[in-house]
């Protein structure tokens, strides 16, 4: 994939021009519908592949269908395509190319207006919310790009909001309809299984991790986890059982964090715990921290609970106490102030991080409190985290 993080909270410059490198995506050449989108997927993907002996298919197609999983209201997942601020060159989103092809008729207002005018608001919000991003539900693009002659195996493997654009290369686009989620990670997984290339089995995994389905996604990524796989596989499996936030994760991370041979994949582990809002996972961070024999172990389950606590420290509705340039100064002196020893920088640290009227200053102390290699400094983190200051 193009981006190995599959979540991103919106990051858009509006109203500028395209950052230099950018390429404008090429909408599909061509997009076929299948006839009947209540089929079971694997019988509709049979169907795209008896597709691609007709002639616009001579340079390669892309096969697509989505499923649904909850998503931040302001989050999206996949690549935005920059936009220059002159409507000549917005670009249309998948979910716009779709609704022409479909009913005949563009939605009434353009998907990336709609989208940009959310955008904003959601960077206008981001100042004053306090309270957490409401959850949606949302159509998440699967897309495999088949060249011709290899109908079972994708060259590439893609995710993307349905309301974002996506570069098709004027390829031809086979659209398969809505998926449910068994359906989808069974397909996913038999590529998965067949597939030699390690590259593509990443992609893969990171197709089937995206999927809201803990009874089906954790069995897989433990087989993972326990098989001769690569590094980059084992570890992208190890976070991804974060993603699916369930209590059935934890023991399996709890192992690998114990006993994995790798101390990357032991890392990545802790990735995975600081994604999960369950509290058994906040438990084994916190005897991470603690007891992990492993100390470069012990520091990074420290940086997670001091992300962990700045995530408590949530935009303020308060006038700050200072102005922008006096906040940087405060920042600097937080800074300067974590290269001292522990002893006589940890108490300031921990009133600055629990009092300051300025959130961004505060931030900055909980990330100094988390580089500090001394046990206190896990005690302070925890009592931020369970807001008691």
């Amino acid at each position: 994939m193009r981006g190995r993080s599959l979540i991103y909270p919106l990051l858009l410059v509006l109203g500028l021009q395209p950052l230099a490198g950018w390429k404008k995506p090429v909408p599909p050449g061509q997009i076929l519908i299948t006839p009947d989108s209540a089929a079971r997927l694997t019988d509709r993907f049979t169907w795209a592949a008896r597709q691609s002996t007709l002639p616009i298919f001579a340079k390669g197609y892309w096969i697509g269908y989505s499923i649904r999983r909850l998503m931040g209201e302001h989050s999206y997942m996949g690549s935005w395509h920059g936009w220059s601020g002159r409507p000549e060159q917005i670009e249309p989103t998948i979910e716009y190319l779709l609704a022409v092809k479909i009913k005949g008729e563009p939605p009434k207002r353009p998907d990336d207006e709609i989208l940009r005018e959310a955008a904003r608001k959601a960077l206008d919000e981001t100042e004053r919310k306090e309270t957490p991003e409401r959850q949606v539900l949302k159509e998440i693009g699967i897309f495999l790009r088949f060249f011709p002659g290899s109908k079972q195996s994708p060259s590439l493997i893609e995710i993307s909001d349905l309301k974002l654009a996506f570069d098709f290369e004027g390829l031809p686009l086979v659209w398969l309809g809505s998926a449910k989620n068994d359906e989808s990670v069974s397909y996913l997984e038999s590529l998965y299984r067949t597939e030699a290339a390690w590259d593509k089995k990443e992609d893969l995994l990171s197709a089937i991790t995206v999927h809201q389905e803990p009874r089906l996604v954790i069995p897989f990524l433990d087989g993972a986890l326990k098989s001769n796989a690569p590094l980059a596989i084992r570890g992208q499996a190890a976070e991804g059982l974060g993603e699916q936030d369930d209590v059935q994760a934890v023991p399996i991370l709890r192992r690998v964090i114990r006993s994995d041979t790798s101390s990357a994949v032991r890392e990545r582990a802790i990735s995975g715990l600081v994604e999960m809002s369950r509290p058994e996972a906040l438990d084994l961070l916190i005897e991470t921290a603690r007891q992990a024999p492993d100390q470069e172990l012990r520091k990074e389950a420290v940086r997670g609970l001091a992300e962990k606590a700045s995530e408590k420290v949530g935009p303020s509705t308060a006038r700050a106490a200072f102005d922008e340039k006096e906040t940087e100064v405060q920042r600097q002196a937080v800074e300067v102030m974590a290269e001292l020893p522990p002893a006589e920088a940890l108490q300031v640290l921990a009133r600055i991080a629990e009092t300051h009227a300025n959130p961004e200053v505060r931030r900055a102390a909980i990330e100094a409190l988390g580089e500090l290699e001394d046990p206190a400094a896990v005690t302070i983190l925890i009592r931020l985290i369970k807001g008691r200051f």
